[in-house]
């Protein structure tokens, strides 16, 4: 049943990522759509802009078209931030993709598993309805045998209690048969009396019988015949005491046997009141026994009840488990061709993300022409994705506008594809204005001497806070534990992205360079806060107010633990190229620094203070 649930929760999981890539898939090609026909639009514009280059021969004529010339730049920037909404949600979508094929192999290697485990488990479950048989027998066999010795049990307590009886009638008997010896004794001893009494009569018979015989004597011829008659009473009283004599040996015998008989019987006596003792302990204990053995009856019965139960399951179990098995199987057969489709549209995404750069590039060559259009009252800003393009949309551009309208020009944006992007912009005089990172600036600087002219305001602060993070539930607690991870930098050119969780890295005794066992560029620090967070990666370099920015679009962010940080780092400069006039440079500085965010503002930014290039001293020597 265990294993039917993980099938079946597995299944679901497949199920619901796979129907969460499809929606995400759908809602791209849907949107790609709309890119197709902004595209056509643009094309359809600029076909007509040239058309009217041809026949008036001018630039200048195509700008004053106020038009064509609105509708071209409108265009060309939705086109712009579409594209890169489109490239930002296909990374996304990748991301997922990625994240959905490392999740179907652990699940077909672990039904790969489950399958060997089922066919072990159902053969052990075989072995278990065989020995839950034999047990259920030998259950039977135990209860007859407990009801034989509740009988047997009970015969003895029978046989104990008749033996007992005996046992008081026997003593009972010997009680009367001492008693008698008694009366005997009595008897023997009064019978010695008598021959005591007799001997006397016989002494004195005799003692007249010689006296007689003296006086006969005595008498001469007269007395012959008293003579005769004195002897013969001596005779008879020698005979009497002979007589008496043995009496009194036997009496004496008698009298020794009787104390010996008696003698005899007290100790039988003993051992017969010991014996009944025991007896009656007997009884008692057998009781108890008796007791017990009929709770073991009962047991036995339920054991028995039991039993029969277990077997029962067991079978319905044995034949669950056949069904399981089979449904493992048939899911292993179903995930194999899930893996093989998972691979075809790997290869189709691979191809799609060719497309996606290919519509970057054209992206990239429509903004270049298109700015080539601008007029005197248009500036070119220039914004890297660091978040999506759409927060970017809707979050920076408000400013720019609020900005450039201050001061009687139009802010006009191109986003690209990287910092560096920004800064070759510049070079190539397609941007007027860069929002930098401060590691990009520093480079736009020495690259392209760029002039810093403000620094945005976030909770009052003009610095940040770098972090280094992991998931809460990781193993992950200390930077020592990224020993041999994957982890997610955004850039090489950005200062938290890259620059300072190196610098975090290295101020704690690790090398960058040999401590992941992989390190790869996400772009922007969304991706690699999304990375975090799903798995994707195991650490990740960013910053503050990233973090805070996806948890006001409902991340999880509290799953996010900082494992490392740095304070007070510079944050972005806004930089002009050094072909825009002082005087406009002034305007935009002082336009910037007099911005104040107000209620419709959907930005953490609250303001501007004017930049100055010393202030990334602290960046250039960390680098």
């Amino acid at each position: 049943m265990k294993n039917k649930g993980l099938i079946f929760s597995v299944c679901v999981l497949l199920t619901m990522q796979l129907s969460i890539y499809v929606y995400n898939l759908s809602a791209t090609i849907f949107k790609i759509f709309f890119v197709v026909v902004d595209v056509f639009i643009m094309y359809l514009l600029f076909q007509n802009a040239y058309k009217k280059m041809d026949k008036e021969g001018s630039k200048e004529d195509i700008t004053k078209d106020k038009e064509i010339h609105e509708k071209l730049f409108i265009v060309s920037e939705t086109l712009g931030f579409n594209i890169y909404q489109l490239s930002w949600l296909a990374q996304d979508n990748m991301a997922a993709f990625n994240n959905l094929v490392k999740i179907s192999c652990e699940i077909k290697e672990l039904s790969e598993q489950n399958t060997a485990s089922m066919q072990e488990t159902s053969s052990s479950i075989n072995q278990l309805a065989s020995i839950a048989e034999e047990l259920n027998q030998n259950i039977n066999n135990i209860e007859s045998q407990s009801i034989q010795s509740y009988e047997m049990l009970n015969q003895n307590l029978d046989t104990i209690n008749s033996m007992g009886e005996f046992l008081s009638d026997f003593r009972r008997a010997i009680d009367r048969a001492v008693k008698n010896n008694m009366d005997l004794q009595e008897s023997s001893k009064k019978v010695n009396t008598i021959v005591e009494y007799i001997k006397a009569i016989s002494k004195q018979t005799n003692l007249l019988a010689l006296n007689a015989s003296i006086e006969a004597a005595r008498a001469g011829e007269a007395g012959k015949g008293f003579s005769v008659v004195a002897s013969e009473i001596r005779k008879l009283s020698d005979e009497i005491d002979i007589s008496i004599s043995k009496i009194d040996s036997i009496l004496k015998e008698i009298l020794n046997r009787i104390e010996s008989s008696n003698e005899i019987m007290n100790i039988y006596e003993d051992k017969i009141k010991r014996i009944d003792h025991i007896s009656k302990k007997s009884v008692e204990a057998i009781g108890k026994v008796e007791n017990i053995v009929n709770n073991i009856r009962s047991s036995v019965a339920q054991i028995n009840n039991m039993s029969g139960m277990q077997m029962n399951l067991s079978r319905e179990i044995d034949a669950g488990t056949e069904f399981v098995t089979s449904a493992v199987e048939k899911t292993n057969n179903i995930i194999s061709d899930s893996i093989d489709m998972i691979n075809i549209q790997q290869n189709k995404n691979d191809e799609m993300n060719l497309y996606f750069d290919k519509l970057t590039e054209v992206t990239e060559d429509l903004q270049c022409v298109t700015v080539k259009l601008k007029k005197e009252n248009e500036i070119i800003f220039g914004i890297n994705p660091f978040t999506s393009p759409e927060n970017i949309k809707k979050m920076y551009l408000p400013i720019l506008d609020r900005v450039c309208k201050s001061i009687g020009y139009k802010a006009r944006t191109v986003i690209v594809k990287n910092y560096e992007a920004v800064n070759q912009g510049i070079n190539d005089g397609i941007i007027d204005v860069g929002w930098f990172s401060p590691l990009a600036y520093v480079n736009a600087r020495e690259k392209s001497n760029v002039i810093p002219i403000a620094t945005p305001k976030v909770r009052g602060q003009t610095t940040y806070n770098g972090y280094i993070i992991a998931r809460k539930d990781s193993c992950i607690e200390t930077l020592s534990d990224l020993k041999n991870k994957c982890f997610g930098y955004v850039d090489v050119n950005s200062a938290s992205g890259y620059l300072y969780a190196r610098h975090i890295l290295e101020l704690n005794n690790l090398d960058p360079d040999k401590i992941f066992s992989k390190a790869t560029f996400m772009g922007n620090h969304d991706n690699v806060i999304k990375g975090v967070l799903s798995g994707e990666l195991d650490g990740g370099a960013t910053y503050d107010e990233a973090i805070e920015n996806l948890k006001a679009k409902g991340f999880s962010i509290n799953d996010l633990r900082i494992i490392g940080s740095i304070d007070n780092i510079p944050k972005d400069a806004i930089a002009v190229s050094p072909k825009i006039s002082n005087d406009l440079m002034e305007k935009l500085k002082d336009s910037f620094i007099s911005f104040k965010a107000n209620d419709e503002s959907n930005t953490l930014i609250q303001g501007f203070k004017e930049s100055r290039d010393e202030n990334y001293n602290v960046v250039r020597k960390i680098i």
